[in-house]
């Protein structure tokens, strides 16, 4: 990291360079495994006793970026323009697709076995180095204006390009066969056909992901708001921003974001200061296309022969993803500040987060609403005192399908029948309060603290009829609700601090905290953890008593 500074009294300038270089002692990591593999077709599979799982790989970072402002005689206006262009880089060595010895795979006709000599080394691979890239070039435009004290307007512009560059094949060329070995060729070793390879022989049928998946993003934005203080105690603000976004190979090319934001500043009484903030958001975009990602896939290649029936779609064409869909948000943020006396103060805030989404599939309505407050005390410079309680409620509304079988991706088809529809309300409680007491004593710090959290978490469902299960039999079962969801903890800590010297400073201290937790999910579990050929090694959550002791020395350098 470096820059230069250049600072006058009209024209001022900045140039830096950020970089950042990631290196891993190993690239990768083994793994045994002791289960034996099971194929549902009853053939005979050979044992694959072992795996390996690849690091994070190492990358490159660099960043150059320059700033120019000018002050401008007209309203005592400023006006900036930040410039960076940035690179990522990840050229890492790739590893053999996997590292078994022998055969892998099932001894069935068509052959689904495979020798792991084609397999275990490099030269399956299409590269040996990934090679892969993002570029991103950033343009930010600011100007501010005072026309008169009272007045601030602000307009920004701003331009942000991300590239991808580099594309990555999953080819083998020593078998002539495309994909990758799904779960180090357990997969494929218990379900024929599903080794995740495809050739124009035997597997010609397969649909596996072949390419990686680039995700180019042009990001163009421009706003402007103005400050108007009305009066010595009182300020009113408005902005306006528009946002459009193109994406590349996502269900949405571009989005168009409109955001509308009024705030109020109060401070008309001494002991009180008062804020509120609104902001109105309205997201719309281009023609939704449920499936972008068909390219990626081995039914782009030429000589894919598509199974009897078709291929199942990528999904239900009526989806939404969350993220990119239309919607419309509303945020309400009051706050509060009380000067008591006594040296006291009390912090209150309320939230409102209201969100609505165009979605017949998919989520279609997300709620948060919060409440805090807050007391501090601090009667002499040596002792200080808190306490604050929250307390939040979440509601997410969520609408799926349950699929049938055939290659259409329309809702209300028979591959995705009306009747097989459910929604879901989740909603979530949480509550959480705590209270710090900090001492000096004479050259020490005593600071006693106690933290609590309860969480309780309902989910309710419906459905058009028992094929919105994934077995129907159960239906019977189903009462409309799950088992409430508990999480409350209570912890305590007591430490005490001493300075050594201006730079050296010891702290001891012990914690101890309890919780008690309830999941639905691991209901029964405590029963068995086989299932069939089925082994789980996770027990799931309980309750828990844990106490620490610790010593911390803190050097500042």
């Amino acid at each position: 990291m470096g820059g230069m500074r250049f600072v006058g009294n009209v024209w001022r300038s900045d140039f830096n360079y950020t970089g950042s270089f990631f290196r891993n002692a190993h690239s990768s990591y083994d793994y045994q495994v002791p289960y034996g593999l099971y194929s549902v077709a009853g053939a005979y599979t050979p044992p694959l006793t072992q795996g390996s799982f690849a690091y994070e790989p190492e990358n490159d970072y660099h960043r150059l970026g320059a700033t120019f402002g000018r002050r401008l005689p007209a309203w005592n206006g400023d006006f900036s323009v930040n410039l960076a262009l940035t690179t990522m880089r990840q050229n890492d060595k790739l590893l053999a697709p996997m590292d078994c010895q022998g055969q892998f795979g099932q001894a069935l006709a068509p052959p689904f076995m495979y020798d792991c000599a084609n397999w275990n080394t490099t030269d399956a691979l299409s590269r040996k180095r990934a090679g892969l890239a993002i570029n991103n070039q950033k343009v930010d435009a600011r100007l501010v204006l005072m026309p008169n004290d009272d007045v601030t307007w602000r307009n920004t512009a701003r331009y942000l390009r991300e590239d991808y560059s580099g594309s990555y094949w999953a080819y083998n060329p020593l078998t002539d066969q495309y994909g990758y070995i799904a779960e180090n060729g357990a997969q494929g070793s218990v379900v024929p056909g599903e080794m995740g390879v495809w050739d124009r022989g035997p597997n010609a049928s397969v649909l596996t992901r072949i390419r990686n998946l680039p995700l180019d993003k042009e990001t163009r934005e421009v706003s402007t708001g103005a400050d108007f203080r009305s009066s010595n105690k009182n300020t009113l603000s408005a902005s306006y921003t528009y946002t459009a976004i193109e994406r590349a190979h996502r269900e949405v090319a571009t989005t168009h974001d409109n955001l509308l934001k009024f705030g109020w500043n109060n401070r008309a009484l001494e002991w009180l200061t008062f804020r509120a903030n609104y902001s109105y958001l309205d997201r719309s975009g281009s023609r939704y296309y449920y499936d972008p990602y068909e390219f990626t896939f081995s039914s782009s290649l030429p000589g894919f022969v598509e199974p009897a029936g078709g291929l199942s779609p990528h999904t239900v064409s009526n989806l939404r993803k969350y993220d990119i869909a239309s919607r419309t948000q509303q945020k309400l943020d009051l706050m509060a500040t009380f000067i008591l006396p006594h040296d006291m103060t009390v912090y209150t805030s309320v939230r409102g987060d209201r969100n609505r989404y165009d979605a017949q599939i998919g989520r279609q309505r997300f709620d948060t609403y919060a409440g805090s407050v807050q007391w501090e005390w601090q009667p002499n410079p040596n002792t200080t005192a808190s306490a604050w309680y929250g307390l939040d409620r979440s509601t997410l509304v969520f609408a799926n399908v349950n699929d049938a079988t055939g290659s259409d991706p329309a809702l209300g088809g028979p591959t995705y029948p009306d009747a097989n529809r459910w929604w879901m309300d989740d909603a979530q409680r949480n509550h959480y309060a705590g209270l710090n007491f900090t001492r000096r004593l004479g050259r020490a710090t005593l600071d006693l603290a106690w933290n609590w959290t309860y969480s309780r978490g309902t989910t309710s469902y419906r459905m058009n009829s028992p094929g919105a299960l994934t077995t129907p039999a159960n239906a019977a079962l189903a009462s409309g609700s799950y088992p409430v969801m508990v999480y409350r903890v209570n912890s305590v800590t007591a430490g005490l601090s001493l300075p050594l010297n201006k730079r050296m400073r010891l702290r001891l201290f012990d914690t101890y905290e309890r919780g008690n937790l309830s999941d639905w999910h691991y209901f029964g579990f405590e029963d068995t953890l086989v299932y069939d050929h089925r082994v789980y090694t996770d027990g799931g959550p309980s309750s828990y008593n844990v106490n620490l002791v610790g010593m911390l020395f803190e050097v500042a350098l």
